[in-house]
């Protein structure tokens, strides 16, 4: 029986899958010490399986080249250029998000200035762009129709003649 220190066994005993990947597995299962052909068998492993540069599905994307670089591969060159597209897309669109947009508001003041532009009353301003009554007054003074501009607005609209 081997003497355990600190739940790690100091001999192994010699198995039939020593030097092989399943023998450094069972070292681990069984907490044994690792004999040095169970070390190279798995290193081999590691560098023949694990860190061979294979074509995936997803080569020629950013996923694709960031799949390469966690694997600590150099990435292919279908990978590199959706890289390159990937990062040319995301400036540009940094870029745009830096310009001001114009706001909501802003954009309903020019839809009013529109409005009334073409001759529509305060009222039907007010209701198409939603901006009260005491906002237009402050943004368009003098944009309103007199009393008797209404009037003859109103006259026309009940009986049909024209003022």
């Amino acid at each position: 029986m081997a003497y355990v220190f600190r739940g790690v066994r100091d001999a192994a005993p010699v198995s039939p899958k020593c030097g092989t990947r399943a023998g450094y597995m069972e070292h681990i299962k069984f907490k044994t010490e690792k004999c040095q052909p169970c070390k190279d068998a798995h290193a081999a492993y590691k560098r023949e399986y694990i860190r061979r540069p294979t074509m995936r599905i997803q080569c020629g994307t950013y996923a694709g080249y960031k799949r390469h670089k966690r694997a600590d591969e150099n990435p292919c060159e279908m990978c590199l250029r959706g890289y390159s597209k990937y990062m040319a897309d995301y400036r540009e669109k940094k870029q745009r998000a830096t310009e001001p947009k114009p706001t909501a508001f802003e954009e309903r003041i020019k839809r009013a200035a529109e409005l009334f532009a073409d001759g529509a009353s305060q009222t039907e301003v007010v209701r198409t762009t939603g901006l009260c009554k005491e906002t237009l007054r402050k943004y368009f003074p003098g944009q309103r129709w007199s009393f008797v501009e209404a009037g003859e607005y109103g006259a026309a609209v009940r009986y049909g003649a024209a003022a």
